[in-house]
């Protein structure tokens, strides 16, 4: 933890910053505005040329674009087409009954009983 806080104190001597006190720190309000550092998406590909590069991912975005269309339309319940070959369906309530008639199964159930 020393050494932690060493490379720490530093850091912030080359940066030319120092440390913030306490009166500054009970000025300062618990939810300060705060901006996190940039992050980018970096996707990876392994392949022989750049071509081929660019066209597995053009075909997953593809696929995941439609993974997406299939999955928000079977929510609604709607028909959809085919997922993709190599999709997992996601497990989703279910939007129909087997029965034809529920007071017919009813009737038949309280009369079985």
């Amino acid at each position: 933890m020393r050494a932690l806080e060493e490379a720490a104190r530093l850091k912030r001597a080359a940066a030319g910053k120092r440390v913030l006190g306490v009166t500054a720190l009970c000025r300062q309000p618990i939810m300060a505005p705060h901006t996190p550092p940039p992050r980018e998406r970096q996707v990876y590909v392994l392949a022989s040329t750049p071509e081929l590069s660019i066209a597995q991912i053009e075909d997953m975005k593809e696929f995941t674009a439609q993974c997406y269309e299939n999955y928000k339309v079977e929510k609604e319940g709607r028909p959809h087409a085919p997922w993709p070959p190599g999709a997992m369906r996601p497990g989703l309530r279910p939007v129909a009954n087997a029965t034809a008639d529920i007071g017919t199964v009813l009737t038949r159930y309280s009369k079985a009983a």
